[in-house]
């Protein structure tokens, strides 16, 4: 019965172990899901992200494909209008390098003719007057009095004279001055001409009627003059047209403008697409170690969980024998404590009872257990009456 006795704790201590261990697999279970819902939310998280991203890196590549497309379109629309400026400016480059040329090759016996001159011929001194109001020598005035022939011959005496009006450029032309020498000089209206014939005569009665300066009487009064008011003529042109595609220019310089803030924005994007591939890429790879995790611990979670069902099943099962065992635990240690009495009980009614009447048999029970109730070995000596029967 001992060994059978043992067995039992054993089992019973066996039981407890199992059910500590259902309940720490309940409470890793509990863990487990805890961190289930952690890896779902942060899989979630990623997802989000990744989509709002990839999202975000279509609309700016859209974007970007837009800004670019006008980028192409304003690098078109810039080269035409280059173009149609440079094609306006080449139509009056020749005659512009034709006139300084021919400045150039004005010698210094033709130029000492005409400063020699004391009443030199009207188209001769008009010539000279038109020059050196482009040049910013003479000021343009409303009068129709002609300046001072020592006047105007003062440049013409300056060592520097040709190179000055060769290195004049037409963009440091005064507009001004321009109008004025056109309407004065090359193409003035017939009532422009009258006026100025008044004012010529007011000096010199006996002054010829002003005329419009014309090339050939030019060149037929001076050599130097010649080449002079060619000059004058394709400056004013060359300025004309400058003006005129000025617009253009401004329009040019506004659309490179354009084109640089489009170049930037389009580069902005790019950098920005970059960053966005890289962030998208990351996210992905986070997702894919969040959804990993979530399998592996489900996969863990579905293990522990068929473990603990099984563990639970087998302690229901045996709920009954685990209470049998347990009554029979706790009398056990009552039944031992009778063991020593008892068989001194029976080894007492064995040894002396056999020869002793009725009565007698009584009296010795008594006896014997009033000296194992003095020894502490009968803590109950009435329920012992009985051993000699």
């Amino acid at each position: 019965e001992e060994t059978s006795q043992r067995r039992k704790m054993a089992g019973l201590r066996e039981m407890a172990r199992a059910r500590a261990s259902v309940a720490m697999m309940q409470d890793e279970l509990v863990k487990q899901n805890k961190l289930l819902e952690e890896q779902d939310a942060i899989a979630k998280e990623r997802l989000e992200k990744m989509v709002a991203d990839q999202q975000e890196a279509e609309t700016k590549q859209r974007d970007g494909e837009k800004l670019s497309a006008t980028l192409e379109k304003d690098k078109k629309e810039i080269e035409t209008r280059k173009k149609e400026a440079e094609e306006e400016l080449a139509k009056a480059e020749p005659a512009l390098e034709a006139a300084r040329s021919a400045v150039r090759g004005i010698t210094r016996r033709e130029l000492d003719e005409v400063r020699s001159m004391r009443n030199p011929p009207l188209p001769v001194r008009r010539t000279l007057e038109c020059v050196e109001i482009l040049l910013g020598v003479l000021s343009p005035t409303s009068s129709y009095v002609a300046p001072s022939w020592e006047d105007v011959r003062k440049l013409t005496r300056r060592g520097d004279f040709i190179a000055t009006v060769v290195d004049f450029a037409p963009s440091q032309l005064d507009r001004k001055a321009a109008t004025f020498v056109k309407e004065r000089y090359l193409k003035p209206s017939e009532t422009t001409l009258r006026e100025l014939t008044k004012g010529a005569q007011r000096s010199d009665p006996d002054a010829k009627p002003v005329e419009a300066l014309d090339k050939e009487a030019v060149y037929k009064a001076s050599k130097a003059c010649g080449p002079l008011m060619a000059w004058a003529e394709s400056q004013i042109d060359y300025a004309e047209i400058e003006r005129k595609v000025e617009p253009l220019r401004e329009e040019v310089e506004q659309l490179e403008k354009e084109q640089a803030e489009t170049r930037v924005k389009v580069d902005a994007l790019n950098a920005e697409l970059e960053q966005l591939a890289k962030s998208v890429a990351s996210y992905k790879d986070e997702y894919a170690v969040a959804v990993r995790n979530a399998e592996r611990i489900k996969a863990d979670m579905e293990k522990g969980k068929a473990k603990a069902e099984r563990a639970d099943r087998l302690l229901v099962n045996l709920a009954d024998e685990q209470a049998r065992w347990d009554d029979e635990a706790k009398n056990f240690s009552e039944r031992m404590a009778l063991v020593v009495p008892d068989a001194l009980r029976a080894a007492a009614i064995i040894a002396y009872a056999g020869k002793l009447i009725d009565k007698d048999r009584h009296r010795l029970c008594d006896k014997v257990n009033e000296v194992l109730y003095k020894l502490a070995l009968s803590p109950e000596c009435k329920e012992i009456s009985n051993f000699h029967t």
